[in-house]
């Protein structure tokens, strides 16, 4: 995958803050497509990678070029490069065989990070089996990053040990009022009391609580 830089700044750009939203986007692809080809665009060739009208590129292309977003190359009429692009992009960015020695005698080794790690990553088999006891199997990925999370402050049987009274407690419920996996671990539920009646737990429920 290839990465490139995009600054912070640009929220505070009045030429970029200008844009419309279409031609907004427009600059982000440029940019996409300037990183490679190490900052050079060749016009004739957006129009299959953007899948836009040659007319309509020419034209967006003439717009940022009157805000000196791009400029014209010198040497080629068909090359337009993101004013500023060589300014801006590191040559210690591209992984050159260099940089990955360097990175990996100066990176920390990955088995020394988890031994720092207070908290070690749980087995992935951790998360699916609390996600296929949950009552409510809804949103999968943040369910995850709210058990990852959740992790740190409680153990997998901790957990688990809550699944299965919230799973008790709900049970007879609409599924509209129980609580989503990632909002039940968000909010460390697993150390809730589920001992209320069943007039309780329904209130408790539509409360959304």
């Amino acid at each position: 995958m290839q990465w490139f830089r995009f600054y912070g700044d640009a929220v505070n750009d009045p030429k970029v803050q200008s844009l419309s939203g279409d031609l907004f986007k427009l600059w982000v692809n440029l940019l996409c497509v300037a990183s490679k080809n190490r900052g050079t665009i060749k016009i004739s060739e957006l129009p299959f990678i953007l899948r836009m009208d040659e007319a309509a590129i020419r034209l967006a292309l003439g717009s940022l070029e009157a805000l000196n977003l791009l400029a014209r190359s010198n040497q080629h009429a068909d090359c337009i490069t993101p004013n500023g692009w060589h300014k801006r992009q590191y040559k210690s960015d591209v992984s050159t065989e260099r940089v990955k020695r360097f990175r990996n005698v100066s990176e920390t080794p990955p088995e020394q990070i988890q031994k720092q790690n207070r908290t070690p990553i749980p087995p992935k088999g951790d998360f699916s089996a609390f996600y296929l006891a949950y009552p409510k199997r809804i949103s999968p990925k943040d369910a995850e990053r709210a058990y990852l999370k959740a992790i740190k402050s409680a153990s997998h049987e901790e957990i688990m040990v809550g699944v299965a009274k919230y799973a008790n407690h709900v049970k007879g419920t609409e599924r509209q009022y129980i609580q989503a996996p990632a909002a039940w671990l968000n909010k460390g539920r697993w150390a809730d009391d589920y001992g209320e009646t069943k007039q309780e737990k329904t209130g408790f429920a539509r409360a959304g609580l």
